[in-house]
């Protein structure tokens, strides 16, 4: 084996490697975005039904809106 041949196979594998990592990864940052969704929008149903989010007191003044451009 030409020491090409071995410089071409070990950079084939790391392509690879690092296509299978970076799905992997992206199936991982997929599953775990969903948790966050939920959370928000149990937050969201909790102020419809209370009228205020879940870490506020209740009678707590709003939070001030962020400035506009």
């Amino acid at each position: 084996m030409e020491f090409s041949q071995i410089y071409d196979t070990a950079w084939g594998v790391i392509g690879v490697v690092g296509g299978v990592g970076a799905i992997i990864v992206m199936l991982w940052i997929s599953a775990t975005s969903r948790h966050e969704r939920n959370d928000e929008d149990a937050a969201r149903d909790f102020y419809t039904e209370h009228g205020h989010w879940p870490d506020q007191e209740p009678g707590a003044p709003p939070d001030p809106l962020p400035p506009t451009s």
